[in-house]
């Protein structure tokens, strides 16, 4: 029987043809070739020692396996094209070489922990691991080209008989597709694996990364009888076709009544319990399991009646709607056994006031067409993952073939790696989330900190990114350049959703309002006329695009009187005075409301302010989240044999040490240690920074403390006579060693001995970033 019906075949054919990264595979079998010459059976079978541990696993080389697996991008072979293996750190292939010290590290007793290795030790792994990988190589090497032949059953078995350290690794997998392309995936994860076999219309069979093989190399086959394609394009094709792996939630309709007709219409799905109100005040500030709670506590609050083990029940399925499902994820609506409608998460959780059903999630219903589901998986809960239950998930599957129009192929991926930036579109993460969740929850956000934490970045990065999604369902990095100068101001009228401004201590009301300006008439007399400031034709221009959200960013929040520019309008920037209840303007006199589409993103350097000294009211009005310098950015980088990481930990221990009044906010932040978002490479660039930018921040900070200057810099960089910085060791040439001993002062970690030794070697230092950070592979 077939693995593909024609329906998917038709499907897949469309994808080709429309392929927008077709020629990206075209020297993919030359790469294969290249790697296979790179890494041949034979010479890892001869290698032993410390020679074989620098072949498997060596980080200053760029020319390791475990490089070429996870990082290598170059011509002669480009490793994002076979699957990605990245995330995580580097203790997915069981050991490391730590940037800090170059010490070979495994994982600990305890989990996040890190045990250091002998050589003896590192080196009896990489045998270890090289004996099972070549007995794993011999065991795909038996199998026949052709899955019809048979051999795939018991892959699994075989290869966890003959690598039982390395079966579920990620980066065996990788290795052994690359050695045998024709008769192997490159989806590195048994999670893809079950996701395209799914959609496919395959059940998935039990975990392991093996057991899928045969019946993906099959389906290759077939697809192959229609368009001679090789092994990668297929996959890639699948990528694109399907998207990353998402999860299905049944999500009952029905609480006496059906509120599915309002779901249908309204493009959402929905639950009840609305005596709870909107969830992100009841767990406002709070996160993971103290949100959580927050909900089960309200529960108890307003819902007396439930038992603990029924409020136990409910606050897992509010939570799993609130917060577990993500943009993307798939709803089967529900009544009973009867699956009514079938669609996929389009926005996140939205509360609608006087509803039975107030807690939503737009929803774009790919099927409205009721069919009844084969069993009565989730049948007792209003919010069920289905994640594992194939049947009903293969029903589902089988029916959208059959009763949806199939959502076109997937864009392109918003970056390098195709196997992690394939569309739907991921959740936010990082500070941009945490930035999006005090929009919606307050409207407007602070991001304070030290200088040099990324506030500017991070706002400008935000704004980008909820307006790109929001206007054109495409991350900011997937848009073209024209449509990010639309958004920036630089396109056709009416397109620009990104402000930006600087408060500082001549910026006021006038300004930001509305105010008086003067004008020159026909017949040579001024008068004056009322002008209308930057936000409010921010909000004039919003209420006229409703359904857009415009962003605000305003830099150097605290160096503005921010309360008199506000004026009256910090009243109207509350979330609940949004649109409502205009206020007369002084000089206008027109009725003003703050519509609420219209975000405002302020940085401000608290090494000149503490947030404690702004208005109250302003305080209270506005969401608060500060960055920290970040050393981990830094991991694994260097410039001229410093390591940047333990640099900024050291310094900032120092500053922490020995200026006791307000040191938390007189950090050096990391971004002082970067270009362009990557970290620097060159010891005079350091150098430069050093001379130019951090040390006069220290002397700034330690102004009527030249001791406690003395005791952060060391006495090496002091003139014992004139007690100045010394600028000599900091011009090119023979004192560049003695600052490096300058630095060691500080801690030794600080300066490592060992340099890059290959030409090329810059141009990757930045893929090394994630390498050295703990954590464990996700293939």
């Amino acid at each position: 029987m077939p693995i593909l019906d024609e329906t998917f075949l038709a499907r897949l054919e469309q994808a080709h043809a429309a392929d927008p990264d077709a020629a990206a595979y075209l020297d993919a079998p030359a790469m294969l070739a290249r790697f296979q010459q790179r890494f041949p059976a034979e010479r890892l079978r001869a290698l032993s020692g410390t020679q074989l541990l620098e072949e498997m696993h060596g980080r200053l080389s760029l020319d390791s396996l475990s490089y070429w697996l996870e990082f290598r991008d170059k011509p002669d072979f480009r490793t994002r094209l076979f699957g990605s293996i990245r995330g995580g750190s580097a203790l997915k292939f069981h050991i490391y070489q730590r940037a800090e010290d170059n010490e070979w590290y495994e994982h600990g007793e305890q989990a996040g922990t890190q045990r250091k290795l002998s050589i003896s030790e590192a080196v009896a792994i990489a045998e270890r691991q090289r004996d099972q990988m070549l007995r794993a190589r011999e065991v795909v090497a038996r199998l026949s080209e052709d899955p019809a032949q048979g051999g795939y059953e018991t892959l699994q078995a075989d290869i966890e008989a003959a690598a039982p350290d390395l079966a579920s690794l990620a980066f065996m997998h990788k290795y052994l597709f690359l050695q045998f392309p024709d008769r192997l995936d490159d989806f590195h994860s048994s999670t893809f694996h079950a996701h395209h076999l799914l959609l496919m219309g395959c059940e998935p069979r039990a975990r392991g990364l093996y057991t899928a093989a045969g019946t993906l190399i099959e389906a290759w086959h077939e697809f192959r009888r229609r368009r001679d394609v090789p092994s990668v394009v297929f996959w890639h094709l699948l990528n694109r076709l399907n998207g990353a792996p998402f999860s299905w939630w049944r999500v009952g309709t029905r609480d006496g009544q059906s509120f599915w007709p309002e779901m249908k219409d309204g493009g959402l799905a929905s639950i009840g319990w609305p005596a709870l109100g909107d969830l992100r005040e009841v767990v406002a500030g709070l996160t993971g399991n103290a949100a959580k709670e927050a909900i089960r506590e309200a529960l108890a609050k307003h819902y007396h009646g439930d038992s603990p083990q029924l409020r136990g029940k409910a606050t897992k399925q509010i939570w799993s709607f609130f917060a577990r499902i993500q943009e993307g994820d798939h709803i089967l609506a529900a009544d009973g056994q009867t699956i009514l409608g079938i669609g996929r998460v389009v926005g996140p959780y939205q509360h609608l006031d006087g509803r039975k059903f107030p807690h939503t999630r737009a929803v774009e219903w790919r099927s409205t067409t009721p069919f009844k589901s084969p069993d009565n998986t989730g049948l007792q809960t209003t919010v069920y993952l289905m994640d594992g239950h194939w049947p009903p998930l293969l029903a589902a599957v089988r029916h959208l073939s059959q009763h949806s129009t199939p959502p076109p192929p997937q864009p392109p991926p918003l970056g390098k790696d195709d196997r992690e930036k394939t569309a739907p579109l991921p959740p936010l993460s990082g500070v941009v989330a945490l930035i999006d969740e005090e929009l919606r929850r307050k409207g407007q956000v602070v991001l304070y900190g030290p200088p040099g934490t990324g506030k500017t970045w991070h706002a400008r990065r935000a704004a980008e990114e909820l307006a790109a999604r929001a206007t054109f369902a495409r991350g900011w990095l997937d848009l073209t350049e024209a449509e990010r100068a639309g958004l920036l101001g630089g396109g056709a009228p009416g397109t620009q959703r990104i402000w930006t401004c600087t408060f500082h201590p001549s910026y006021g009301y006038e300004e930001f309002v509305e105010g008086l300006r003067p004008e020159a008439g026909a017949d040579g007399h001024l008068s004056f006329r009322v002008q209308p400031g930057l936000f409010r034709r921010i909000c004039e221009r919003a209420a006229e695009a409703a359904d857009a959200p415009h962003f605000l960013i305003i830099d150097e929040f605290n160096r503005g009187d921010a309360a008199r520019i506000f004026g009256e309008l910090l009243t109207l920037i509350e979330a609940d005075k949004r649109g409502r209840a205009p206020v007369e303007l002084p000089y206008s006199r027109k009725p003003f409301v703050v519509p609420r589409n219209v975000f405002v993103i302020a940085t401000m350097n608290t090494a000149d302010r503490s947030i404690a000294l702004l208005d109250a009211a302003l305080r209270r009005r506005f969401g608060f989240h500060e960055l920290l310098p970040n050393p981990a950015v830094l991991d694994g980088s260097c410039a001229g044999g410093v390591n940047l990481a333990a640099l900024l930990r050291t310094l900032n221990a120092r500053i922490l040490q020995h200026l006791k009044r307000d040191a938390r906010n007189l950090q050096v932040g990391h971004s002082y240690f970067q270009r362009d978002g990557s970290p620097l490479r060159d010891f005079a660039d350091l150098r430069r920074v050093l001379r130019h930018e951090v040390l006069p921040l220290l002397q700034e900070y330690c102004y009527d403390e030249p001791e406690a200057l003395r005791a952060i810099v060391g006495e090496r960089l002091i003139d014992p006579k004139t007690r100045e910085i010394r600028t000599d060791l900091f011009a090119p040439g023979e004192k560049e060693e003695e600052l490096r001993t300058a630095l060691a002062e500080w801690d030794p970690a600080i300066v490592t001995p060992i340099e890059r030794a290959r030409d090329d070697a810059s141009e990757d230092d930045d893929e090394l970033d994630g390498a050295a950070s703990g954590g464990s592979a996700d293939g």
